[in-house]
């Protein structure tokens, strides 16, 4: 597997370790099945911090796939990568959209807000 990474934007030095956790856990799953079950030979990265919002792009050229209408179809049938990507990107406040199709590779990007306002701890909200 190939890999190539381009980063630009604005510093990344002022993000979060909460961020930076979920980047970096959906970054290794996303390479994870390029490898895996795409089967790609190259895969691209793009990482841009802009207006408050870090980006992750990750492409493969790998086999693509089906996406399900819900991704708890995927944890159904015992693939639950997806998954967790998915709530670990809601639950740090952003967005996940995953492009894919048979023959045609996959796209996952990823965009998460710098600064997430979410209550504490066993602290509980109203709206």
């Amino acid at each position: 597997l190939r890999a190539s990474l381009t980063i630009e934007g604005e510093a990344a030095e002022g993000l979060s370790e909460e961020v930076s956790l979920c980047l970096y856990r959906v970054l290794q799953e996303a390479l994870a099945n390029s490898q895996k079950h795409a089967q790609a030979t190259n895969v691209q990265v793009h990482f841009c911090i802009n207006n408050g919002c870090a980006t992750l792009s990750i492409r493969d050229d790998g086999r693509g796939f089906i996406i399900p209408d819900s991704l708890g179809e995927l944890a159904r049938r015992g693939h639950f990568g997806l998954v967790g990507m998915a709530e670990r990107v809601a639950w740090a406040g952003g967005e996940l959209d995953i492009r894919s199709r048979p023959g045609s590779g996959t796209d996952v990007i990823v965009r998460l807000p710098l600064e997430t306002e979410r209550p504490a701890d066993g602290e509980k909200t109203t709206n």
